[in-house]
């Protein structure tokens, strides 16, 4: 190995010296450059997976578990069916009350009816009392 360190010259040397400088400062402003991208490749990772809480020294939680993405949906569509199940019913319940109102609204008009019936009766019991033959009502007095 020492010989072939022999047969260096100091261009050579000076030469693998600039290539490796060339090297780790292209590499360095790559990383620096992409470190950014790297970051919020991680960051969005980690909100894709969700965090676990985090713990103190002494067992208290210090942040709070954080869920994932796919976690996140299962809860919205879970809170999605149960609203879909709650607006079902307020539909149904809103369907009887208009079938209790057309109910009450066929009762309010047959008694309408029955009302009318009734007021032509006693129309007609009063044109026939006119008609009849007044009488004439003699009072008596009661003697003491």
């Amino acid at each position: 190995m020492t010989e072939a360190l022999r047969d260096i010259t100091i261009g050579e040397v000076i030469g693998i010296m600039v290539s490796v400088a060339a090297f780790v400062t292209g590499s360095w402003a790559f990383l620096r450059r992409t470190w950014p991208v790297f970051r919020g490749v991680e960051d969005f990772l980690h909100e894709w997976r969700g965090t676990p809480e985090k713990l103190g020294v002494t067992g208290q939680v210090i942040e709070p578990a954080k869920p994932g993405v796919v976690e996140t949906i299962q809860i919205h569509d879970k809170l999605i069916a149960q609203n879909a199940n709650a607006l079902g019913a307020s539909a149904r319940a809103q369907q009887d009350l208009t079938d209790q109102i057309h109910h009450l609204d066929n009762k309010i008009s047959k008694l309408d009816g029955d009302v009318a019936e009734l007021r032509k009766g006693v129309q007609d019991i009063n044109t026939n009392t006119q008609a009849l033959p007044q009488v004439q009502r003699h009072d008596r007095k009661e003697s003491n």
